[in-house]
Parts: structure tokens; C-alpha cells; sequence
């Protein structure tokens, strides 16, 4: 189970997340949602004794949605976690990585 102290890092990352969007910059909200999901899978791993380098948080969200026995539902969060953006830095409106971040928290469990 998340611990307090992590919940704590997720959601001030998701926070900060919030407050950049907020001024406009997009770019570093998306860079929170991923800290933060990277957080949780980092978390998530440990409690099912996975050993895993010490990743960055776009390695942790790639290893995790390799891993077999995931639901499709999380599958494409994580997908949409490590989506390119278009040439204008933009991913497509109907994905909000903060909302969807706050979604894998409640639902990612060992």
C-alpha cells in the first residue's frame, strides 16, 4: 500500500502540475504527471519485491506497461504517460496526464 510519504511526493508533483497549467505552461505539467507516476510505479514495484534499477520515471512507466499482467486501463494511461506531443508541443486535448495520474494512484495496487 502507498505509504503517507509518497503520497505526499505524488501530490505535490500533481500539485506543481496543476499550478504550471494554470500559467499556461502546459509543457511542465505533463513533466509533473510523469514525476509522480514515476513515483507510484517506483512504489508500486518495490511492495511486489521487483527489483528495478534506478530508472527515471519514463523508464519505470515503459516497464510497467510491458508488464504482462496489466489491466488494459492502465496500459493506456501509461501509454498516454509517455505519448510524443505534436509539433506544436501539444498531446491530443481529450488527455489530461494530471487527471489521469490522479485516476492510476486510485486504481494501481499490487
Amino acid at each position: 500500500m502507498l505509504g503517507d510519504n509518497k503520497r505526499i511526493q505524488i501530490e505535490a508533483e500533481l500539485a506543481n502540475g496543476e499550478a504550471a497549467r494554470k500559467n499556461g505552461n502546459e509543457g511542465m505539467a505533463r513533466v509533473c504527471a510523469r514525476r509522480a507516476a514515476g513515483i507510484l510505479i517506483r512504489d508500486y514495484l518495490a511492495e511486489k519485491h521487483v527489483l528495478i534499477p534506478n530508472s527515471s520515471a519514463h523508464d519505470l512507466i515503459i516497464f510497467l506497461r510491458d508488464t504482462p499482467d496489466i489491466s488494459d486501463d492502465i496500459q493506456q494511461i501509461l501509454d498516454h504517460l509517455i505519448a510524443r506531443v505534436d509539433s506544436e508541443h501539444n498531446l491530443p486535448e481529450s488527455i489530461d496526464l494530471i487527471k489521469e495520474t490522479r485516476w492510476l494512484v486510485q486504481h494501481l495496487k499490487p
